[in-house]
């Protein structure tokens, strides 16, 4: 059963999602630490994936795309360490990803 997320109307949440996997927004009331554990993580885990989604962008030579990916990760973690150097490194430079970027990421 999906849940629509009241911050951002993202409605691919679950019901047993405590955050918005878009937003990072708190859905509901973790009733255990195991339940925090797993929403966490699943926040988590969609970080990552939009900061290697900006590498694939910025290696096909959209930037734009590349940098709103790398956003997107920073409003999820606004620790992420990887989005922060990426957005700093390429933001108003016209410049394909390199190796170390690439191998970085895997």
């Amino acid at each position: 059963m999906s849940t629509t997320c009241k911050n951002c109307q993202f409605d691919d949440c679950y019901d047993s999602d405590r955050y918005c996997i878009k937003c990072g927004h708190r859905l509901a009331r973790a009733s255990s630490f195991y339940e925090a554990n797993t929403a966490t993580k699943r926040v988590y885990d969609s970080t990552v994936v939009h900061v290697r989604l900006g590498l694939v962008y910025l290696q096909n030579g959209k930037q734009e795309k590349a940098l709103a990916s790398w956003k997107t990760a920073l409003q999820l973690d606004p620790d992420n360490k990887e989005a922060k150097s990426l957005l700093q490194k390429y933001s108003g430079h016209r410049e394909h990803a390199t190796n170390d970027d690439l191998k970085a990421a895997k």
